[in-house]
């Protein structure tokens, strides 16, 4: 296991992804091409102020909101795909958490239909991903860019401030899953 975290450390952030996905594999088993952003994979970042870990280059991707497709478009955070006017929000949040020493973790944001097809089948099977619930694809608000998997190692400061920040969360059963509503409040990611 050390050997693998220098891999990792030593990898870079464009190869973590897949080592990430790798490791998921091997324990988990993986059916079919899977991509880096298909798989949410835990990823520790940077904390501090719009931190080094975030990549402002634009990249348009297809958003669905249940079934219908639309244009979005998505800046990476820590190997993480999310939402422009979410991922504002989302720096503003950690950062504010920062302040008060709770790191929190960007484990997953946007979803592509392949990465919810992939997710959907193991909620269907019970055979990967812990068999977590999963929405059918074209449904998940992770496809749509508004829904984050956060972990708040304190296990409280989410609930307690991310309403401020425009963040709640829909599903009382999975702690991690939060969704922005509002609007992009701009940040460094704005032209």
């Amino acid at each position: 296991m050390i050997k693998v975290m220098s891999t990792m450390a030593a990898a870079g952030p464009a190869l973590r992804p897949w080592i990430g996905i790798a490791l998921l594999c091997l324990s988990e088993g993986c059916a079919g091409n899977v991509g880096a952003r298909d798989v949410p994979v835990p990823v520790e970042e940077p904390q501090g102020p719009f931190a080094a870990d975030t990549h402002c280059t634009r990249i348009s991707e297809t958003a669905y909101t249940k079934g219908a497709a639309s244009p979005i478009e998505v800046i990476t955070i820590a190997s993480i795909q999310v939402a422009l006017t979410a991922a504002h929000a989302y720096l503003r949040l950690r950062d504010a958490a920062a302040v008060e020493g709770v790191r929190l973790v960007l484990n997953s944001g946007f979803r592509s239909v392949k990465g919810q097809e992939y997710l959907y089948g193991c909620y269907q099977s019970g055979k990967c991903n812990s068999g977590n619930s999963a929405a059918k694809p074209g449904y998940s608000n992770h496809q749509n860019g508004i829904a984050l998997d956060i972990h708040d190692p304190s296990g409280r400061w989410l609930y307690a401030r991310a309403k401020s920040f425009g963040f709640h969360n829909t599903v009382p059963s999975e702690p991690w899953h939060w969704e922005y509503a509002g609007a992009d409040s701009g940040g460094m990611c704005n032209e």
